[in-house]
């Protein structure tokens, strides 16, 4: 928040308070973030970005705690409303020379028999993947937690394991020994919302970056 403040320049002429489950985080959200901090119509903008899990989430906007949050379609709640974001897919990150690197494609099922590197369990990529395996009723074995997906990453980098993460994110952050195979799983594919209580409510700030934030999506796609 101090840095966006001291970005800001002049006084502060609107404050968002914005949040975000890990994976957007890790995704596009801060360039988006930062184009429209960038624009001199939105320098006297203040955005407090904050990171917390999809229940937290919907918490502080159905309290209105909150201008709006960033997270996967599938948790937004009725109280709630919510507009098309990005889109995003689950891929398994495996060391070039697991034998999992050749494939172009496979089901998560059919990773469980490897040693995961899982991302911490408040994150909903875990519960999604925990559900999966349930599903089947096979435990995933998990050679080591960590704190988030880049850290996933560098442990896969290492040799110690696969990862189930964000693709956008393992574009940017995989490291050379990295191979990214598609999840074919229906549930890999991660449709993004922005999510208020009201829009036509929200002070001035915040609906100006609901706005930005779809035309980057839509950018994004063509």
């Amino acid at each position: 928040a101090s840095d966006a403040a001291a970005f800001a320049g002049g006084g502060v002429q609107g404050h968002v308070r914005l949040l975000a489950t890990a994976s957007t985080i890790a995704g596009a959200l801060p360039d988006d973030i930062a184009a429209f901090m960038r624009q001199p119509a939105n320098r006297g903008i203040l955005i407090d970005l904050e990171e917390c899990s999809s229940r937290e989430l919907v918490d502080e906007l159905r309290d209105r705690r909150a201008s709006l949050g960033v997270c996967r379609a599938r948790v937004v709640v009725d109280a709630l409303r919510s507009v098309p974001y990005r889109r995003d897919r689950l891929v398994l990150a495996v060391h070039r020379d697991d034998p999992l690197a050749a494939r172009s494609s496979l089901r998560f099922i059919e990773t469980l028999d490897a040693a995961h590197v899982g991302v911490a369990r408040a994150t909903g990529v875990h519960a999604m993947l925990e559900r999966a395996a349930a599903e089947v009723e096979r435990p995933i074995a998990y050679r080591a937690l960590v704190a988030g997906f880049a850290t996933a990453l560098a442990v896969v980098g290492a040799g110690l394991g696969v990862a189930v993460v964000p693709l956008e994110l393992a574009r940017r952050s995989a490291g050379g020994d990295v191979r990214l195979v598609a999840l074919s799983d229906e549930w890999a594919e991660i449709g993004l919302v922005v999510s208020f209580a009201a829009f036509e409510s929200m002070p001035a700030a915040g609906q100006r970056l609901v706005e930005h934030l779809q035309l980057r999506a839509a950018q994004a796609a063509r």
